[in-house]
């Protein structure tokens, strides 16, 4: 069977597939969303496991507002499907209290997930573009023939972002500098997943001088292009030693932590990875 426990900032959920059948030697884990449609969790594409007792992996990228459904295949050493198991939420993944937002990240990096305020103008128009060409009006009918290419599920789009402080605009700046693919989750955004990953183009930074209270506000134009997310997993680690350091120290009223101490504050490996 599979558990599914949600945890917030950023939303994710951890998946404990329990159970497994004697002989199994990989395991592969893939989240099905409203319409039906499969994409692989991060990390848990064929993954080896040693026994069959439990094993352990975290949805860094479940859609907001919605209700996917995840679905783990047992395989043998010769790749033979073993069995399926499948698992959701007793209710959908939570959006935030405040619907005119998204949660915006780098999907190779979890940590990076910032939650920001979406303005008027943001995914109102979505091209659906389809290549066509068109050949010289026949003779007879006088029509031309068509060769048409394949339709889009997405498109261009535009992002307009919300940024209320300096840091938050530094925060947004140094997540656009450092991914080539951008992870949008959003209630208010219409999307068939509920995980739209963009190729931002064009960034364009406003300035919001008109405002009063202390004029830190800036807006953000994004131009995006709706792109398959690939099959990557996780390239950076988002709870390491060094990053959950302070909070084993706050835990334990220790300066210095020792291992010890972050054993007794995360037994687990996939404790350590949770985060908090």
């Amino acid at each position: 069977m599979i558990e599914c426990s949600y945890l917030p900032n950023p939303p994710r959920v951890v998946l404990d597939v329990t159970g497994m059948p004697a002989g199994t030697a990989t395991v592969e884990v893939v989240r099905i969303a409203d319409n039906g449609s499969q994409a692989p969790v991060r990390g848990a594409g064929q993954v080896s496991v040693q026994d069959t007792a439990a094993w352990t992996v975290i949805d860094w990228e479940p859609p907001v507002g919605r209700s996917p459904v995840w679905r783990a295949s047992f395989r043998n050493s010769a790749g033979g499907l073993l069995a399926t198991e499948t698992g959701k939420l007793d209710s959908p993944v939570p959006a935030p209290i405040d619907p005119d937002t998204a949660w915006v990240s780098n999907p190779y990096d979890p940590a990076s997930a910032m939650l920001v305020t979406l303005m008027a103008g943001s995914g109102d128009d979505t091209t659906h573009g389809m290549d066509v060409s068109l050949s010289l009006p026949g003779r007879r009918t006088h029509l031309p023939s068509a060769v048409v290419g394949v339709r889009g599920l997405g498109g261009a789009r535009t992002l307009v972002v919300r940024c209320w402080t300096q840091d938050e605009a530094q925060r947004l700046e140094d997540l656009l500098a450092t991914t080539t693919t951008l992870l949008v989750r959003s209630a208010v955004i219409r999307h068939r997943t509920g995980c739209l990953y963009v190729v931002v183009g064009e960034a364009v930074e406003h300035r919001e001088w008109e405002f009063l209270d202390g004029q830190q506000e800036t807006t953000w134009t994004l131009s995006a292009d709706e792109v398959d997310p690939g099959h990557l997993g996780i390239l950076v680690p988002p709870w390491t030693y060094q990053k959950s350091t302070a909070y084993v120290a706050a835990q334990t009223s220790t300066a210095t932590p020792t291992y010890g101490d972050r054993a007794a504050v995360f037994p687990l490996h996939i404790d350590a990875t949770r985060g908090v």
